[in-house]
Formats: structure tokens, sequence, C-alpha cells
């Protein structure tokens, strides 16, 4: 299989710098990135495993041996790395090129940002807020506290603060939707949604609306959306990897689950001819009230 060629070529990679301490480190970053290209363009689900053993590859170069061109690349593909895989190791792993590019005079403030994201994605708040100092940079991005042991944890904010809870499947059917407030479909979604009342009532009960673990997201952002769509309020994942079920990057999503087993997935939102869809899979999962609800 293609993605198996190509986790053995991260393998090979990390291979190489283990026996060879003069591999170049521009070759490493350049392989990545051609091999992440043909993954991306594919829309080939190993693109997460990809990324995750090119970190511990790239995790061996030394950002302050490399040449200024070399190390703007060994950051772009870092920070691809942090968006799939977002963690402690990819996000320090950013910061160190980015401190480097910085003290050549190369780190533009979208670099800076970039790197703010990934600690926001990582949880990791203190690191953020000193590398923001660090470097001069504004930013009201969201780093979400860390969790400790809360199986499928979610982000939950009311208007007496965040919160933190875990997340169970009902038992009959239960819909998730995976989405972002910055995403054109999202909204229009929920906006389509809300205009046929009585299958809005039915999703608002039977449905739980989910931003991925992201970097991205201000608290303005995430209040707004749930102040103008009180009927499908978002919840954040703590950790994508708890989610197996779920695409995290592709957004809006509908995902049909009955007794907590995945049966249909709707993926994207081609407006109101949608909701026929919508009422059908609803019917599959054991929740029929919704058609003759949303038909009366």
């Amino acid at each position: 299989m293609r993605t198996r060629a190509l986790l053995m070529s991260a393998s090979l990679l990390l291979a190489g710098l283990a026996f060879n301490p003069s591999a170049q480190a521009a070759s490493v970053v350049q392989e990545f990135l051609k091999r992440y290209g043909e993954l991306a363009q594919s829309m080939d689900i190993g693109v997460d495993e990809y990324c995750r053993k090119s970190l511990a590859t790239m995790s061996q170069l030394q950002p302050q041996s490399m040449a200024t061109g070399d190390l703007a690349q060994l950051f772009k593909a870092l920070y691809i790395v942090a968006s799939y895989v977002p963690g402690r190791q990819a996000a320090e792993r950013l910061e160190a090129a980015a401190d480097e590019l910085a003290r050549r005079g190369k780190l533009t403030s979208e670099d800076g940002a970039r790197v703010l994201q990934a600690f926001a994605a990582a949880h990791l708040g203190e690191h953020l807020e000193r590398f923001k100092r660090r470097h001069g940079l504004a930013s009201d991005v969201l780093a979400l506290p860390a969790s400790e042991g809360v199986d499928r944890a979610l982000h939950v904010a009311k208007d007496s603060g965040l919160s933190m809870q875990s997340f169970a499947f009902p038992k009959g059917g239960y819909v998730l939707v995976v989405g972002h407030p910055q995403c054109h479909f999202t909204p229009r979604a929920a906006s389509d949604l809300a205009q046929n009342a009585a299958l809005a009532d039915t999703l608002q009960r039977y449905s739980t609306w989910v931003i991925p673990q992201t970097g991205d997201l201000t608290l303005k952002l995430w209040h707004d959306w749930n102040k103008d769509h009180p009927k499908f309020p978002m919840s954040v994942l703590h950790q994508n990897s708890q989610w197996p079920e779920l695409d995290t990057k592709e957004t809006p999503v509908f995902y049909f689950f009955k007794d907590g087993v995945l049966k249909r997935t709707l993926h994207g939102w081609r407006g109101p001819q949608r909701i026929p869809d919508i009422i059908e899979a609803l019917a599959e999962v054991g929740i029929a009230s919704a058609s003759a609800a949303a038909n009366r």
C-alpha cells in the first residue's frame, strides 16, 4: 500500500540519521515535504501516521547548523507536523526552529503566530505566553488547560466560564457534528438547520457539535458562535486522537451513531437540499421522530 511505503520512508530517514551523522538535514526536510504533498493531494488517511513518524526524524536536526533557507523549510515542515499531530514535542521543535530564525532576524510575525497556534493546540499556555513575551507578539489565541486521565474530554464554554467534561455516547441514536466557526460551511449548516424548527429541536436534543483540537480558536470566536447558534453550541475536543471515528481535518461532517457505533457519515454542506439526507440518517440510527416532525 502507498501509505505503508510512505511510513517506511519515514523509518528509513530516521535510520539514516541514526547511523550517518553526516546526513544532510535539508534532504530530510525536502523528503518529508515531498511525501507529505503526495499524501495530502491524495487525501490519504496515512498522513497523521507519516507526520508522527517524521517528527522523530526531524527532532534530531539541529536548527543552528542549518542554512537559513533550509531552516525556513524545516520550520514549514514542523508546522505541518504540529498541525496534524499536536503535542509538546512538535510545538517545542517548532519553537526551536523559530528561535533560531529570530536570532538571524528572519522570523516573521506570521511564523510567530504559527508557533503560538502550536502551543495552543498542545495546551501549553505557559509556553505560549513566554514565547509571546520573548518575541513581542500580540495574540488572543486560546490555550485550553491540559487534561490528565479524562477519556474523550470536551471543553465546554458557558456563561459561568470554561469547564471540562468526559463524553459518553448515550444509548440509541446520537449525532456528532465536527465543525469550526471559521469554516464557511459550518455556520451555513447551522443556519439552514435552524430554519426547520422541528429538526433543529431534534438535533438540539440528540447531537453535540464539536471543534477539533486546534490552535486557531479565540474565546470571543467561541462565545460568538454559541450566542449566534444557541441550539448548536460548540464544545472543543481536548485531544483529537481520543476520537478515532472522526476526521478532524474536514468540516462540517455529521457522524450518526447507534449505541456508540458509527453507522453513517455525511460530509460537507451543500445548502438546504442537504436536509433530507440529515433526516434519513437520523431515521437510520433510530431517531425516526425527526423525519416525521421535520416534514409536518
